[in-house]
């Protein structure tokens, strides 16, 4: 029995209480927590779109405004004067060159390169152009292009462009070139706060970035998911999540198409979220103090309640060792004060019905042993009235059959009768005449003995049989000679006669013991039993085909059996041996008579026990070819003095008692199959014995 664990109701408030608030403030948090976080994301996205879109149309107008002067410097690089006073005018144009290109096979190169800078520079443009050749192709294929070709003094780009003119009718490919400092933009990208902002061309390498020894590597950051989304993207700005270097980041990205370059800021979610985990710490703080204060106050209001309740689980348990005089002293004007008054009315009034119970308990009791008296009598009766109807029954059904078998017992009455008569007739006639001859043989030596003694015997046995009587055709043998004859045919005969009786008797014998068990089955069968004692179901089946063998026979009914192969145990059951024989021995004279009318030889009755294949019952068939069971009938062959049969065949008894000793071991009886003209199944079922027990 398990023990019941004391939980006082103070505690299940604290708990109660304490839950509800730790739910509320995390529910709180959390969805404090889910908002800010998402509105400061989105207020994160749009300024830094905002910024991006700032610095990259500064990055386009920067690029356009070198090209215009592009532009209008090569249409005036034939006037010195005018081509210096252009560069002049903007300090992040260093120095400006024009290339003729023209293709041969499958790249372009420089056809003209004589065209010197219109203005001095410090630079080294030579040089950079042997160290960082000019990509034709991709101008050509690009229409521009921004490179990175700063060193560890100075930031420098240069931004290449395709231009085409006609001179003297011929159409001819410029590409010009110009060197930048592009300081504006450096600057605005390095001042970004939090942010890191870069500039990247399409190969995805860096071209300004707050880092100078990035710039100054032309360092590739294709590793960076962002800038893989933003070479791969089509769209001209988007927000991305993403994790590098073992952060995660809130990136952003705007392409140029201009120069094939693109502007990206990404921002570690831990600097943009650091306000919201302040938030959290502070709620945290604050959400312990609440949980504080609500114990606090949650424990005086639990001892409130509970001082009162505990009063009254005191005086519950004295009510229920029949202590009916406590009373609750209880004040407060609430639910549990009106508790207490009315637990103090129940007490005083289970006192005056407890006087009241124990009045009527004397007299209950009276009254009880009367009816416990008068239900053992009627209970007798009952009894008694089952075994005389059971006996009834029986012997019903034992009438039934010694109709049945009365003619199989007059077979070997006849039998025994014709041997006996044989014995009578034949062999004591046989028997007389050998006497009368042996008696005359005797009185013949007797005779000659006594007239001479032995030597007138001896002289009378050595005559001839023709000298004795006096014929002449008689025997030639002595009378000795015919004599001994005759004995040895009266010896033989008797030897013949004593095979004859013994075969007689030992026919006789075995004719009534025919009869004998023919008796004793019968008897077996009428006998009223009561005892229930484990039983194997195969063994009183056999007891009745045993009992039934000769009705059966001479019915010419052949056996069929198909009994289960499970162990012994599991087709063992508690019932009375006798009552079974009783139910199967209707079941199967049903079957039998069912078949007479049938002509067809040999007529099958099919016996088959097997268990149940879902609760493990013990299950019965009894399966016979006769004239089945018409529909009209099948509601009514199992209820009292209903039969179909003749007076002389059946007194409508058999089935219904069968039915109810079948149910009195929990059993179950029913027609499973049945059609007209072709047989019956019936189905007898008991509980297995693991059920039973």
């Amino acid at each position: 029995m398990a023990i019941r664990v004391y939980f006082p109701i103070r505690a299940k408030l604290l708990i109660l209480m304490s839950t509800v608030v730790v739910i509320a403030i995390l529910s709180y948090l959390a969805l404090a927590t889910k908002l800010f976080t998402d509105d400061k994301a989105l207020l994160v996205y749009e300024l830094n779109a905002s910024h991006l879109r700032t610095l990259a149309a500064e990055v386009e107008a920067e690029l356009s405004k070198t090209s215009d002067k592009v532009k209008l410097l090569t249409q005036v690089h034939g006037n010195p004067s005018l081509a210096q006073s252009i560069l002049g005018s903007d300090p992040d144009l260093l120095a400006y060159r024009l290339h003729e290109a023209s293709k041969n096979g499958q790249d372009w190169i420089a056809v003209a390169t004589g065209l010197s800078p219109l203005a001095p520079s410090p630079l080294d443009i030579h040089g950079l152009e042997q160290s960082f050749p000019i990509p034709f192709g991709a101008v050509l294929e690009k229409k521009g292009i921004l490179e990175n070709l700063s060193n560890d003094t100075t930031p420098l780009y240069r931004f290449s462009m395709e231009l085409k003119t006609k001179e003297n009718g011929r159409n001819t490919i410029l590409i010009a070139t110009t060197y930048l400092k592009l300081e504006g933009v450096l600057k605005r990208m390095q001042g970004t706060g939090i942010a890191m902002v870069y500039l990247i061309n399409d190969a995805g390498q860096v071209l300004i970035h707050p880092d100078k020894q990035t710039i100054l590597q032309r360092t590739s950051m294709d590793d960076v998911s962002l800038v893989q989304d933003a070479l791969n993207s089509k769209l001209g700005l988007e927000m991305k999540h993403f994790e590098w270097q073992g952060k995660k980041w809130i990136g952003s990205y705007h392409s140029i198409p201009f120069a094939h370059v693109t502007v990206l800021s990404q921002i570690p979610e831990s600097e943009i979220f650091r306000a919201t985990r302040q938030l959290i710490n502070k709620s945290a703080l604050l959400a312990l103090l609440l949980v504080t204060l609500t114990l606090f106050f949650t424990t005086r209001l639990a001892k409130s309640l509970s001082e009162p309740l505990r009063k009254l689980v005191t005086a519950t348990q004295e009510i229920k060792r029949w202590n009916f005089d406590q009373t609750i002293a209880v004040k407060t004007n609430d639910e549990i004060g009106l508790l207490a008054t009315s637990f103090n009315d129940m007490a005083y009034e289970l006192q005056r019905q407890r006087k009241q119970i124990e009045a009527h308990q004397a007299d209950l009791e009276r009254k009880v042993k009367e009816r416990t008296a008068a239900l053992e009598a009627q209970k007798k009766k009952a009894s008694q009235a089952q075994e005389a109807l059971v006996r009834t029954t029986r012997l019903a059904s034992l009438g039934e059959m010694a109709g049945m078998a009365a003619h199989e017992i007059l077979n070997p009455l006849n039998n025994i009768s014709i041997r006996i008569q044989h014995i009578q007739h034949d062999l004591l006639t046989a028997e007389e005449n050998d006497t009368g001859l042996f008696t005359e043989i005797v009185q013949g030596w007797k005779d000659a003995y006594t007239k001479g003694g032995w030597t007138a015997l001896q002289s009378d046995l050595t005559k001839s049989v023709s000298e004795e009587t006096g014929d002449a055709s008689a025997s030639k043998k002595t009378l000795l000679e015919e004599d001994l004859e005759n004995l040895r045919g009266i010896s033989g005969d008797l030897s013949k006669r004593r095979e004859e009786k013994r075969d007689g008797i030992t026919f006789i014998l075995g004719e009534i013991g025919r009869i004998t068990k023919m008796i004793n089955n019968m008897r077996s069968i009428a006998r009223v039993g009561g005892v229930r004692k484990a039983v194997n179901i195969h063994e009183p089946i056999e007891s009745t085909l045993a009992a039934m063998g000769e009705f059966l026979q001479a019915r010419q009914i052949q056996v069929v059996k198909k009994f289960s192969n499970f162990a012994v145990a599991e087709m063992t059951l508690q019932a009375d041996p006798d009552e079974l024989v009783q139910v199967f021995s209707n079941l199967f004279r049903n079957a039998a008579q069912s078949m007479e009318e049938k002509n067809h030889f040999p007529k099958t009755l099919e016996i088959a026990t097997q268990l149940g294949a879902q609760d493990k019952r013990i299950e019965i068939r009894i399966r016979d070819e006769g004239t089945g069971i018409q529909p009209q009938h099948l509601d009514k062959i199992f209820e009292t003095d209903f039969t179909t049969k003749t007076l002389e065949k059946g007194t409508g008894l058999g089935l219904s008692i069968s039915r109810r000793l079948v149910r009195a071991f929990s059993g179950e009886i029913s027609v499973e199959t049945t059609t007209p003209g072709k047989g019956t199944t019936f189905l007898v079922w008991f509980p297995s014995p693991n059920k039973e027990s």
